[in-house]
């Protein structure tokens, strides 16, 4: 069994569902551990390098092999971040009867274009049956003077091209958020709904909980 942990990473990839990071008792984590769904065991996945360690980050599947992973929040450093990794599982092997699977490799990620700022709690969602993602939201912060910048900016991220770019839509945005969900229902429409701001750039002295609903 993984050490126990909240705000960590996860996405599917048959067999496995692949975690990754995310806070524990007193420390973060920046460990990959896999449940393989047919088994029903974990494997620790075993690699020469890795991203820092981290919790609240946002991971998206880009193939059945490879995932990229982006931003979170760095405790000890009082850090937000805006780095890429590529994690690319093509060499594991889903049988072994180890208890560690090696193969696996971690790849920091030159991206071009319009990079997102430096992020926690953000969504990271595959738009379906292309090569693409959109990353919405999350948390800016700044730790010198505490103060919270939530975000409501869309990114495209493209798989192939490695590049990022804005992505600007009609109507009213969303109020800046984070911890919210965001969801495809077909190739050309998302929802998203609720989340959590802290509530300082409204004057707030507690944090605002969002029970909205916004279609796109």
């Amino acid at each position: 069994m993984p050490q126990g942990r909240c705000y960590q990473s996860a996405w599917y990839a048959h067999p496995f569902v692949h975690v990754f990071g995310g806070k524990a008792d007193k420390k973060q984590l920046n460990d990959l551990v896999s449940f393989n769904v047919l088994t029903n065991t974990w494997k620790k996945c075993f690699s020469m390098d890795s991203p820092s360690v981290r919790s609240q980050a946002a991971v998206v599947k880009a193939t059945d092999t490879e995932a990229f992973l982006f931003g979170g929040f760095n405790e000890t450093k009082e850090t937000l971040l805006n780095d890429m990794w590529l994690c690319d599982l093509s060499a594991i092997d889903p049988h072994t009867k180890n208890n560690e699977l090696t193969g696996m490799v971690w790849e920091k990620v030159k991206a071009k274009g319009k990079l997102p700022s430096p992020r926690k709690g953000h969504s990271f969602t595959r738009v379906p049956n292309q090569p693409r993602a959109l990353l919405y939201g999350g948390l800016n912060y700044n730790s010198v003077d505490l103060e919270a910048k939530p975000d409501n900016d869309i990114y495209s991220f493209d798989f192939k091209s490695r590049e990022w770019s804005v992505v600007k839509f009609l109507g009213q945005y969303p109020e800046p958020r984070s911890q919210h969900t965001f969801t495809f229902f077909n190739e050309h429409t998302f929802v998203i709904m609720g989340g959590i701001t802290t509530g300082r750039s409204e004057g707030l002295d507690k944090p605002k909980v969002f029970a909205d609903f916004h279609m796109c």
